[in-house]
């Protein structure tokens, strides 16, 4: 062989080594360029997921957070209709006091009361008192009765009161004083909220 065929076949070979050389670190460096692909997507759909389920998170917070404001709106409207309702009604029973107070049922009602504080007081000192509204009745209250009655300066919308000094006693029938009570126990009742 010459020369020139021994370079010839060394440069072939040189150049077949280089090649296969450069070939497999070509495949070396793709393979290890499609390792980082895989785990930089496998991050970035980690990354997707965190931020999917923090958006989850935050959406379903904002979900209560605008779930509970329109609860206590509701609340309000309704604690609001419930208040005109309850005072619309009460109006109408104060109406309808004053209708009563102008019937005789109403004079034998503060007769059977004056009579019952009467009665409490054991004949000890009772002051009884009746509405200015009810100065009317006055006379024949004490005649019914046979009770000292006492006109009072401030009016209790009607019905009466009775003191027993010594043994520090209030008797109070006064319409007022039912009608206060009657409002701070009252709640509607029925329908489908169970009155609640």
């Amino acid at each position: 062989m010459t020369n020139e065929e021994k370079l010839n076949n060394f440069r072939n070979m040189v150049m077949k080594a280089v090649r296969q050389n450069s070939a497999d670190e070509l495949d070396t460096y793709r393979e290890s360029l499609d390792n980082a692909f895989e785990d930089y997507k496998k991050m970035k759909e980690q990354q997707a997921e965190a931020v999917i389920r923090a958006e989850r998170v935050n959406l379903h917070r904002e979900m209560n957070k605008t779930l509970s404001l329109e609860q206590i709106k509701i609340r309000h409207e309704y604690t609001k209709k419930y208040e005109e309702r309850k005072k619309e009604l009460f109006a109408e029973v104060r109406e309808l006091l004053t209708q009563y107070m102008g019937t005789p049922a109403y004079e034998q009602l503060l007769i059977k009361q004056i009579k019952k504080a009467v009665k409490f007081a054991r004949g000890e000192q009772v002051i009884i008192y009746i509405d200015p509204a009810d100065e009317a009745h006055h006379a024949s209250l004490q005649e019914a009765t046979g009770a000292e009655l006492t006109v009072s300066e401030y009016s209790f919308d009607g019905g009466m009161r009775a003191v027993l000094p010594k043994r520090n006693v209030l008797i109070d029938e006064s319409f007022q004083t039912k009608m206060e009570e009657a409002m701070e126990n009252f709640s509607f009742e029925g329908g489908n909220s169970g009155g609640k």
